[in-house]
């Protein structure tokens, strides 16, 4: 659903709409995370029996942090515009940031049915919410309300989403709050606060220096080729990384099940995206006409790139999240120190100099060395080899690279540029892969019941 009404809309609206949206996206991605800076995740990790009393008392932290970060960046939001050179910023990011607000009463709800994993619950609020953003975005976008359609469609969405979740937990929060307990909270989300910050800083500096020295049109291109190259990452490596932290948590101290979870994600998660990646890089070029059109040719070259960084985006949350629950707060803050740094240090002379392509590279080797990192460091913690590690992943790129191979001959005939031809040969490809997994025994019924017992909700 994401991934059509990014499609359709990319039609109906310009790169400089998708600029501006883009640009507060950007900012409010960088505060939402802040609104609890940790807090969820440690009352995931609580005890049962003070459960209870902790999360109302986090509930009300966190509606506090919420209120202050809006009001924060609602006081800021000119001074903001003025640094962007762009006006019609400053009464965008006022109303995108009551989504600091909205999203601040939904996450304790959320982080309750996450510790007990009941995702099943999850489901209503967030398919309503993002039926409720792509009817209205597309239906304001169709009324020419531009880059408007984008903020207000993203607003209702949060908070359909924090609704539904009061409606589905039937929990109320009361009027409580333990100062002991709220000390307790922030003590245990004060590293993992200044590492999230770092990785938040990190993960959106790019959009922001494209931004100030290219522009807000040439940030559309980088942020439409951003949201289609991590489409997939956005909505796996979500997923994965919401359930996998109770999940882990659950299986500690057991670090043999947790291992084997490991690797087993490792491979399923790389025998979905692996294929789709490379044939995304393959096809780019032609597809990106034929679905949003002409007018965004510009930007393919850094989708090929950013297709490749949103496979290696799907891939961390595997390692990230173990290393969380692990208590690996400080390898993780060193990670994200050093990833800043370097980013900032050679960012804005490769936007200068080679543009939004140049940075969509950066940031994709940035990755690659973030990703072998978190491989060491859960190496070490978990005896879990590289070599065991790669093995997870390699039956998916073998298979996806003879696909691919298959798939450039195919595009190189005569006939192969067409767009029936290209579909065909897209679904043939897909097939074909498919094939080859079940021939060469990497898919099968064995193996999903494997991945079923190694994740069950309760197990050992």
């Amino acid at each position: 659903m994401t991934m059509i009404t990014t499609f359709v809309l990319a039609r109906l609206l310009t790169p400089h709409d998708f600029g501006i949206a883009n640009l507060s996206s950007v900012l409010l991605a960088v505060v939402l995370p802040l609104t609890d800076i940790g807090i969820a995740q440690g009352l995931i990790r609580g005890a049962e029996s003070t459960l209870s009393a902790t999360a109302r008392t986090a509930f009300w932290l966190v509606i506090a942090l919420g209120a202050g970060l809006y009001v924060l960046g609602a006081g800021f939001s000119g001074v903001i515009a003025q640094f962007f050179g762009e006006p019609d910023l400053g009464p965008v990011l006022v109303v995108t940031n009551l989504s600091i607000v909205v999203y601040a009463t939904s996450r304790i709800p959320s982080a309750l049915l996450e510790r007990e994993l009941l995702y099943s619950r999850k489901v209503m609020p967030e398919v309503i919410g993002s039926i409720v953003y792509s009817v209205l975005a597309v239906g304001l976008a169709l009324l020419s309300f531009g880059y408007w359609s984008i903020v207000i469609a993203t607003l209702a969405r949060s908070a359909v989403i924090s609704a539904g979740l009061f409606v589905v937990t039937r929990w109320r929060p009361g009027i409580s709050f333990d100062v002991k307990v709220a000390r307790e909270l922030i003590s245990y989300a004060r590293v993992l606060l200044a590492s999230s910050m770092l990785r938040l800083a990190y993960t959106n500096v790019d959009n922001m220096i494209v931004g100030k020295v290219l522009g807000v049109t040439a940030l559309g291109y980088y942020a439409m080729a951003y949201n289609l190259g991590n489409l997939l990452a956005t909505q796996i490596a979500g997923a994965v990384g919401t359930g996998l932290f109770p999940a882990y948590s659950r299986m500690l101290p057991d670090k043999d099940r947790v291992r084997s979870a490991m690797l087993v994600i490792l491979r399923y998660t790389g025998l979905v995206i692996t294929p789709l990646t490379i044939c995304g890089v393959i096809t780019v070029p032609y597809l990106v006409p034929i679905v949003i059109g002409a007018k965004w040719l510009p930007m393919t070259t850094a989708l090929q790139v950013i297709l490749i960084y949103g496979w290696l985006r799907t891939v961390a949350p595997i390692y990230w999240t173990l290393m969380l629950v692990e208590d690996m707060r400080r390898d993780t803050l060193l990670i994200n120190l050093v990833s800043l740094a370097v980013a900032l240090a050679v960012a804005y002379p490769v936007v200068t100099n080679w543009g939004f392509v140049g940075i969509a590279i950066e940031f994709t080797l940035l990755e690659v060395v973030r990703t072998i990192w978190m491989a060491l460091a859960i190496k070490f913690r978990l005896n879990a080899g590289l070599l065991s590690q790669m093995a997870q992943l390699w039956p998916g790129i073998a298979a996806s690279a003879v696909v691919g191979l298959l798939l450039i001959a195919a595009l190189r005939s005569p006939i192969g540029g067409s767009t029936l031809a290209l579909l065909a040969e897209i679904a043939v490809a897909g097939a074909l892969y498919l094939g080859l997994l079940v021939l060469f025994g990497q898919l099968g019924k064995k193996q999903l019941m494997m991945a079923g017992s190694v994740l069950q909700k309760r197990g050992g």
